[in-house]
């Protein structure tokens, strides 16, 4: 049984801000999780509603497809030869030149007018299926799981430890059962901490290296002794463990 230590007053509180924390992390999964649900049962909802727009817009985006598919290969080409000749035609031949320039330029400016036709009348087809189709993406980007933030799982893993940590110290302090290798656990959670900590607390219920050395010196103190942890303690806080030395508790 260790001589009694009384509790810091800051270390329930300590213990609240890491379960606070814990939890938040938490709920914040969770609802992350419930939002991709959501989205993914809403896009499953919206997929017939893109596919028959997808299916209206068709007709207008085929006829498009083919007219720009004639412009290239062949109007346009064509124009472009007849301009060329009709700038180089030769006496007698520039009449015909001129109007073989101005039917091929004219061909080519019909077939635009029937493209921009056809996307004016399929306008709010069109429109439609754009809406769908941004909706559809916008969920399908909130239905992705996100890796998960690297700084949560550092802060979890944190969490974990020192809670661990103090719970491990309350137990060895009010004679619980515990192990050895949890106090020494225990001892190296704190320490590490101790050694991240601030001299002086800067923001409100921040945990100072002095603060934290409440509970290291007690049970480093008591382990010393006994073997366990050598009672020799740097002034950064480094505390070594003899691995061939052990005690039952």
């Amino acid at each position: 049984m260790p001589l009694w230590v009384p509790e810091p007053d800051w270390l329930c509180d300590w213990r609240d801000t890491l379960d606070t924390q814990r939890d938040e992390i938490g709920e914040r999964r969770r609802h992350d999780e419930q939002r991709r649900e959501h989205a993914a049962g809403e896009l499953a909802g919206l997929q017939p509603a893109v596919t028959a727009a997808r299916a209206a817009w068709q007709p207008y985006q085929t006829r498009i497809d083919n007219l720009e598919r004639h412009l290239a290969r062949e109007l346009r080409p064509a124009m472009y030869r007849a301009n060329h000749e009709r700038h180089t035609a030769g006496f007698g031949h520039r009449h015909r030149a001129q109007r073989t320039a101005r039917d091929a330029t004219t061909s080519v400016h019909d077939t635009e007018a029937q493209i921009h036709a056809t996307r004016d009348d399929g306008h709010d087809v069109k429109a439609h299926l754009d809406d769908l189709v941004g909706r559809a993406d916008q969920l399908r980007r909130l239905a992705t799981p996100r890796p998960a933030w690297s700084s949560d799982n550092q802060l979890l893993d944190r969490i974990s430890r020192l809670t661990t940590a103090i719970d491990t110290w309350n137990d060895w302090n009010t004679g619980q059962p515990t192990t050895v290798d949890a106090l020494i656990d225990s001892v190296d959670t704190l320490t590490h901490e101790a050694d991240c900590a601030p001299a002086y607390a800067l923001r409100a219920g921040e945990i100072t290296c002095s603060q934290l050395d409440q509970l290291i010196d007690p049970l480093a103190d008591w382990l010393g002794p006994r073997g366990v942890i050598q009672p020799t303690r740097a002034a950064e806080h480094g505390i070594e463990r003899d691995t061939g030395l052990g005690i039952d508790l």
